[in-house]
């Protein structure tokens, strides 16, 4: 039992008032201000919102509760690190945002700030997370801090983006006061799946996730605007359309730029060309529609056929990078369709004839089957993963440690989590061993990431 509770009296209220501190028009949470500036800042807030003061009420109480009774293992001396700990790691309100209201990353944040040696001793790092992890949780999926914090995510993460439109800014805007029923029609608009059945809190987050979307697309669409003049009208108009969330003729508009393309050159130009229909599959994967951005991603590499052999498949390495890194975002089908479209460089190829295609198309595709591994249960999500396995090894009889050691590394560490995923699931001895196998391959990585040559 610990038998020390006052150290953590504030912190419940800290840790509440950090989070809405990214809220404050004042300027205060990004002022680098000290705890009791904090603290001033809480009452302040409170004052507005009696919601918070109730939220930092019932945390301080969970985390004096948890400190008189844990239910973790305790290691030595923990009474007086932990205090330390969480004052040398208490989270700022960027994190809150940053970590888009994450514990898991909140606390990975927080650990990063730990320099003390004492500090950063295994056990004593388990015991925070074990502490303070459940604490966070309950605050970030407070929906009383969610609603408050909404709009600061919003803004962080759209800050990131190359351009914003008006729609998005209205979507930020609008959201905080709208209806539960603006928000389904909304989330319609851009046919974001069930959207009906989403909680108010999970429907404000696809759309911020749209948001995110539409905003790189249309970066996107300006740099190819920016590149030649020819295109500026069409593509400008293509912008406009995804400004008022008209998705479909911003593709029309997308398109017409294409077709002008090929009637301007003689020679159809079909670097400019693959750009355009990149722009159009990225623009249906907006639309959350990753089999018709595949089918354009396909007809694409295909139409390269005559030109030569090498370059329809490093235009499907490449492509089934786009699908793969959606559907890790956003959800969806994008793995399977990223397996298929690895599956179809290796079966046009040998080991022989293109080693470094094949080991790249084996290695992208053991990744897209471990991810579908982990997000599928039972026998079939075992079978991805052996799959993935599988995979890895194959990609390692060309990616040698003599002639590719950083590919061989990459490699052996994909090959690592994959089996650290199996064995895990598995359990028992042959657990055990595919775990054994995992840690050899995480060593055979850091034989070649050292320190010194990739810190």
């Amino acid at each position: 039992m610990f038998t020390k509770a006052t150290p953590f009296a504030k912190t419940g209220k800290l840790l509440v008032t950090l989070a809405v501190a990214a809220t404050d028009p004042t300027g205060l949470a990004t002022a680098g201000a000290g705890l009791e500036a904090y603290l001033h800042l809480h009452d302040t807030l409170s004052n507005q919102n009696p919601d918070l003061k109730h939220l930092a009420k019932d945390i301080t109480n969970d985390l004096n509760a948890a400190l008189k009774n844990p239910t973790f293992h305790r290691p030595k001396n923990a009474d007086i690190l932990l205090p330390q700990m969480i004052e040398a790691a208490l989270p700022t309100a960027q994190d809150f945002t940053t970590a888009n209201l994450d514990a898991e990353q909140i606390i990975a944040l927080m650990i990063e700030k730990l320099t003390d040696p004492a500090h950063k001793n295994p056990d004593i790092i388990t015991a925070f997370t074990s502490l303070f992890q459940p604490i966070l949780n309950k605050i970030t999926n407070d929906p009383r801090l969610t609603a408050a914090l909404a709009p600061a995510i919003a803004r962080k993460q759209l800050q990131t983006a190359d351009a914003q439109t008006d729609l998005l800014q209205q979507i930020l805007s609008n959201q905080q006061d709208a209806s539960r029923g603006d928000l389904i029609t909304l989330a319609t608009k851009f046919n974001i799946p069930n959207a009906v059945d989403l909680s108010t809190d999970d429907l404000r987050k696809q759309l911020f996730l749209q948001a995110e979307q539409l905003s790189e697309l249309q970066a996107r669409v300006k740099l190819m605007e920016e590149k030649d003049p020819r295109y500026a009208n069409l593509l400008g108009a293509a912008r406009d359309a995804l400004n008022a969330g008209n998705i479909k003729q911003a593709r029309t508009l997308i398109r017409d730029a294409r077709n002008t393309l090929r009637e301007v050159d003689l020679i159809p130009a079909l670097t400019r060309d693959a750009e355009f229909s990149e722009l159009d599959a990225r623009a249906a994967l907006t639309e959350n529609n990753a089999q018709e951005a595949y089918t354009i991603l396909t007809a694409c590499a295909d139409s390269f056929a005559a030109l030569d052999a090498d370059t329809p498949l490093q235009l499907r390495l490449n492509f089934a990078i786009i699908l793969f890194e959606h559907a890790l975002r956003y959800g969806g089908n994008g793995l399977q369709l990223a397996a298929q479209m690895n599956r179809a460089v290796i079966d046009k190829i040998t080991p022989k004839t293109h080693p470094e295609f094949w080991g790249n198309a084996q290695n992208n595709l053991a990744n897209t089957l471990a991810q579908q591994g982990i997000r599928t249960s039972g026998a079939a999500g075992t079978d991805l993963l052996h799959h993935a396995v599988t995979a890895c090894r194959d990609a390692l009889t060309v990616y040698t440690k003599a002639d590719h050691p950083v590919d061989w590394a990459m490699t052996q560490n994909n090959l690592a989590a994959a089996l650290q995923e199996q064995g895990t699931r598995t359990g028992g001895a042959e657990g055990t061993a595919l775990l054994h196998q995992a840690v050899t391959a995480y060593r055979d990585a850091l034989s070649v990431y050292t320190k010194a040559d990739h810190p």
